[in-house]
């Protein structure tokens, strides 16, 4: 695919949102990921690296890994690193102790990740 066709998509993507919230939050949510996954696919394509050096990705993307790796840590063996217990079966909540908060914490921040590529 040439980048010619896959800016055409990509655009064609974006001015589809609004119209795609109507039907409920999966295609909207889709069309954004296939967004970012095409923007990064393109970063990767033209070697354009000095797109990922800032400050703010990589403090988002560090903590990322850190809580999705306290989440499996308290998924497995029922104990974060900090010693919380799991509150209800088969929902980690990382170190937001009581709240179970991670994953609609990591999917909404996760748009931001993206948003600092830019």
């Amino acid at each position: 695919m040439t980048n010619k066709n896959l800016i055409s998509l990509i655009t064609i993507l974006f001015i589809l949102v609004p119209l795609l919230l109507i039907s409920g939050p999966f295609l909207p949510d889709l069309s954004i990921a296939l967004i970012s996954f095409f923007f990064i696919y393109c970063c990767f394509i033209n070697n354009k690296f000095y797109l990922f050096k800032n400050i703010y990705f990589y403090f988002l993307f560090v903590s990322f890994l850190i809580l999705i790796g306290d989440g499996i840590i308290q998924f497995i063996s029922g104990k974060n690193i900090l010693g919380y217990e799991i509150v209800e079966e088969n929902y980690a909540s990382s170190f937001f102790e009581n709240e179970l908060i991670l994953a609609i914490y990591l999917s909404r921040s996760l748009s931001l990740l993206f948003g600092f590529l830019i």
